[in-house]
């Protein structure tokens, strides 16, 4: 049949959202003359599908057109459009589409430059211009700088939106400025503004970091007094707040209004928009933990069934790591214990015995399997029968995870059901008190899962041979620190090739380090590594306190950055901060250019940056992915 005109296939392109964004271009690509409305909806549908750069080159081309200089402003994207002649002037729609897209990818510079541009485009910014430049600013953030807007707006004879003081409201929340929080409350007032729920919000969030929790329950009743209605982020905000502050009592008290609320309305009806959540509980029980209370923190696993909360990874990792910090195994034992469900029961049992050192059947020397082991295997849906006391191999254990099974976890999108099959396999495959066998097995896991195009993260191959030379060239003193364990691949490679040595293994993720605990206790390795549950900003500081009365164990001679990019330079500082580095010590991180640790190598590689190392980038491949490369940086200290 006859092709839909121009006009149908732009709104076709409008009508499917973010996903629409390569029709919009085509469109623009066919007509020689579009208008000024086909190259906003473009835009718009780029900005939906989070393409700042085709955003960038539209505006590019229009601009480029109007002022008869079609070099400028060109970049090498794949994307970009062939400028034609004729494009239109854009207008203020244009540049707002532009300046949000960029925010949302978190590259405030060009927001701001984009802002600028208006203003040499004769085109005077509106308050959604200034509104979409400050949450740009805010992402990115640059709370000091989005804050800076508010007056300009005013000196332009703007008048500020609800969106502009939510806006500043978030940028003050970041910045823990709790007096620009307020004043923004004088400022929305004098513009005779109504409250604004998310201005109060961010306020008791912003009192809260600053841990003013008396500030923050008084913004609470003056909410209240403005007839105003809180809702759950109100209370979370609130509840920490009240938790930083420990002052757990407050904390445990929101939570009981809550509560209150949440049985008073039914369970059919909505609690006023404040019913309890996990971050409800877990901020709460947190408070509680740490101020000794445990038993009120337990007992509120129970409150939480009774309104069918369940808490997630997050909470049960924020609780494991005060158990784990303060010493507290039965209470520890327990929480694994709770989390593990179903298929993951007998993996947290294994792991909560290992930590209260129960007897773990395998011993280095032993090539059988033991009753808890069997239990395990079964738990985590192992098939064929199962014998207590029979050898690894036939006998034992019937071929390798089926791809059935493996292509089923896939279709159902269970959570952590690749490591799940991972701990199968190597339970399977693995000879107990063997290492090396342990590291065989799961790399033999990877060919499993790559005919399903799924991919398992461990730094082995090439990785593995770079990581292991990088801490055997470190100093012989000191122990060994991974950041982002996982399953605990790369502690047992290092624990391996290093006799003697203590590796110390962090991980946020409960169930990758139970997992882990798992593997280290089949590979005989339980006395040398360690693995510590929670997020590195919470547990680098505790590790002076909990390994600083040995000098073999501190400083650190080695670390491995295995995690987020983002982060690396905040833990980098944190090392440094809390004197856990010793002079010379390696520092190796993992993918620094891809995906990325930009604010990490400015820290070690810049001209500019700090002086104290030396930095070599190698090139390496991702193991089990030929396709894939990535980065590892070597700093010395």
């Amino acid at each position: 049949g006859q092709q839909p005109c121009a006009g149908t296939r732009m709104r076709r392109a409008v009508g499917q959202g973010g996903r629409g964004w390569a029709l919009a271009l085509s469109v623009l690509r066919e007509e020689m003359q579009p208008s000024l409305a086909a190259f906003n909806a473009a835009l718009h549908v780029c900005a939906e599908g989070h393409r700042w750069r085709p955003c960038l080159d539209l505006l590019a081309e229009m601009l480029n057109n109007n002022n008869n200089n079609n070099d400028s402003n060109k970049n090498n994207n794949n994307e970009r459009l062939e400028s034609r002649k004729g494009a239109p002037r854009p207008d203020q729609v244009s540049f707002n589409t532009a300046i949000s897209s960029c925010g949302r990818a978190q590259h405030w510079a060009h927001s701001l430059d984009l802002l600028s541009r208006m203003r040499h485009a004769q085109l005077a910014p509106d308050v959604v211009s200034f509104n979409a430049s400050a949450s740009a600013l805010v992402a990115g953030a640059q709370w000091q700088r989005a804050l800076g807007l508010l007056p300009e707006l005013s000196r332009l004879g703007l008048r500020p939106s609800a969106v502009s003081f939510g806006t500043m409201a978030a940028a003050c929340e970041k910045g823990s400025s709790w007096e620009g929080a307020l004043q923004l409350h004088l400022d929305q007032r004098r513009h005779r503004l109504d409250p604004s729920l998310i201005l109060y919000n961010s306020t008791i969030s912003a009192m809260g970091r600053a841990q003013e929790w008396q500030r923050s329950l008084a913004a609470l009743s003056e909410l209240r007094e403005a007839g105003l209605c809180p809702s759950t982020v109100t209370f979370n905000a609130s509840i920490s707040a009240c938790a930083r502050g420990r002052y757990w009592q407050g904390s445990l008290g929101l939570l009981a209004e809550m509560l209150a609320k949440s049985r008073t309305a039914g369970k059919h009806l909505p609690a006023a928009g404040a019913s309890p959540n996990a971050i409800s509980f877990s901020t709460t029980m947190l408070a509680c933990m740490r101020e000794g209370s445990w038993e009120l923190a337990l007992g509120l696993l129970d409150d939480m069934s009774a309104v069918s909360v369940e808490l997630d990874l997050t909470g049960y990792g924020r609780l494991l790591v005060e158990a784990e910090q303060r010493s507290h195994g039965g209470r520890e034992a327990f929480l694994l214990q709770r989390l593990g469900a179903g298929r993951w029961a007998a993996a947290a049992e294994e792991a909560a015995a290992l930590l209260l050192q129960l007897p773990w059947p395998p011993k280095p020397s032993s090539s059988r399997l033991g009753a808890v082991t069997a239990r395990l295997w079964q738990a985590c849906g192992g098939t064929g029968r199962a014998q207590y006391e029979g050898s690894v191999g036939q006998s034992g254990w019937e071929g390798d995870v089926s791809r059935a099974e493996l292509q089923d976890a896939g279709q159902q999108r269970a959570a952590h059901a690749k490591e799940l099959r991972l701990l199968q396999h190597v339970l399977r495959n693995a000879t107990p008190g063997d290492a090396a066998s342990v590291c065989e097995a799961a790399e033999s896991f990877a060919e499993v899962l790559e005919p399903w195009g799924r991919w398992l993260k461990v730094a082995a191959g090439a990785k593995a041979e770079f990581l292991v030379a990088a801490a055997q060239g470190a100093s012989k003193k000191g122990a060994l620190l991974e950041i982002g364990g996982y399953c605990g691949y790369s502690a047992i490679r290092l624990a391996a090739a290093l006799p003697g040595r203590r590796i110390v293994s962090l991980e946020v993720d409960p169930i990758h380090a139970v997992v882990a605990r798992n593997l280290v206790a089949l590979a005989g390795l339980t006395d040398r590594i360690d693995i510590w549950i929670g997020h590195s900003a919470d547990l680098l500081p505790r590790l002076a306190e909990r390994y600083g009365g040995s000098d073999d164990l501190l400083p650190f001679a080695f670390v491995f950055m295995d995690h987020k990019g983002s982060l690396f330079h905040e833990d980098l500082a944190s090392l440094q901060q809390h004197g856990l580095l010793q002079g010379g010590s390696v520092v190796v991180a993992d993918n620094v250019l891809s995906p990325g640790a930009p604010l990490y190598l400015w820290r070690v590689a810049a001209p500019s940056g700090c002086g104290d190392f030396r930095t070599e980038v190698v090139r390496l491949r991702e193991f089990s992915n030929l396709k894939l490369c990535s980065n590892s940086n070597r700093s010395l200290l």
